[in-house]
């Protein structure tokens, strides 16, 4: 959506009547200081956000600020509070893109919870043709179903993504990843192995570049290629020098829940971005780490492994606290140093349009500026009208 776009619904928003008494000049100001602040490091700047929010209330906020604030509750996991205010958002019928990203957080709210029919249901709706988020939604879609088993059913909404007119490169890159995801957890290892190769060549230097090279040798691995996974294990772990992070043995075995654990991580502590980037980032792990952790963990002489998902499958595919803690695989005994068998890669970031993060910053302040335009010459308008005035 265009600056233009996005000013045209927030001042639509600011249009109708507020049930609340309107801000002052003073609250405009501090709401408007804090949200700029906001988008530049949200995880710094989510106390301010809810410290405004309990002393002013949310009554009447525009909805790019109830986004904003439904944001800080998502991203502190206090996802009963979020899924309230995304609720709020809906119930005002603001168009788009709001209704299509209320929809989406909503979507993942429900998968965090185990509740797989609601989350799909929510994506189902982001992903109406026509909507600003459907390539998005598209792509958490296939992966919901994916994770329950509907693996046909996923690959099509994968594809659906090729043809989404509104489908960024980076959005087509994460599904495709996706679709190599599902056809691993079915248990279709050669068909995955082939299918994470072909991201890799579609874009080498990509940022989900490592993460195909990782899953690419993770299939081969369950599907008994054990000395050509060693391999590319090895040359993973030697693209870059010093330690990673730790990561647990359910993701080295890209289980479906770790996968979307390690996603949803990954946009609490990422920067305010627009839908597109932030669904596509969720997909950019480590895949270094990964093989790092792989080279320690797997067992040569394991035996080929069942489907992750599906009849047969090895994995109750329901989200659970207890899993959430699931404890991390312990650090690697040459952490710190370089690793044998380098194989460096140049990587750089997917080409994607330009100016998205300008776009959300002059929205969310000009959404505060046409509401405090709007309620000060309501009120000269009342003081105009009245016998004092």
């Amino acid at each position: 959506m265009s600056v233009l776009g996005v000013l045209a619904v927030a001042i639509a928003l600011e249009a109708r009547p507020a049930a609340a008494a309107p801000l002052s000049p003073e609250a405009m100001q501090q709401w408007t200081k804090a949200l700029v602040a906001y988008v530049q490091d949200p995880m710094g700047q989510r106390a301010e956000l809810r410290r405004l929010a309990r002393r002013h209330g949310t009554d009447g906020l525009p909805v790019p600020v109830l986004m904003a604030l439904a944001d800080v509750n998502l991203r502190s996991s206090r996802e009963r509070a979020a899924a309230e205010m995304f609720e709020t958002v809906l119930a005002q019928s603001p168009g788009q893109p709001w209704t299509g990203w209320a929809e989406m957080a909503l979507g993942s709210i429900a998968t965090r919870r185990g509740d797989d029919a609601a989350a799909r249901e929510h994506f189902r709706r982001a992903a109406e043709p026509g909507s600003p988020s459907q390539a998005m939604a598209l792509v958490t879609l296939g992966m919901a179903d994916a994770r329950v088993g509907e693996v046909p059913l996923a690959l099509e909404r994968f594809e659906a993504v090729e043809r989404a007119p509104n489908a960024t490169r980076l959005i087509r890159q994460a599904a495709r990843l996706g679709a190599a995801y599902a056809r691993y957890w079915s248990g279709d290892h050669a068909a995955a192995a082939r299918a994470f190769d072909a991201v890799v060549a579609s874009d080498p230097t990509g940022p989900l570049a490592d993460d195909a090279r990782y899953g690419a040798a993770r299939a081969r691995w369950a599907a008994g290629e054990r000395t050509e996974a060693g391999r590319l294990f090895e040359a993973l772990a030697g693209d870059r020098s010093g330690a990673s992070g730790p990561v647990s043995r359910r993701l080295v075995d890209l289980e479906p829940d770790a996968v979307f654990r390690a996603g949803f991580d990954r946009y609490r502590r990422s920067p305010f971005k627009p839908g597109d980037d932030i669904v596509a980032s969720s997909f950019d792990g480590d895949g270094v780490a990964l093989a790092r952790a792989a080279l320690r963990l797997l067992d040569p002489a394991a035996p080929p492994e069942p489907p992750m998902v599906g009849p047969g499958s090895r994995l109750a595919t329901t989200f659970t606290r207890a899993g959430a803690r699931d404890a991390p695989a312990a650090p690697p005994p040459d952490a710190g140093r370089a690793v044998r068998h380098p194989a460096p890669v140049v990587e750089g970031p997917i080409a994607r349009p330009t100016g998205t993060r300008a776009v959300w910053v002059v929205a969310l302040v000009a959404a505060l500026v046409a509401a405090l335009l709007a309620r000060g010459g309501a009120r000269r308008r009342r003081a105009s009208r009245s016998p004092r005035g």
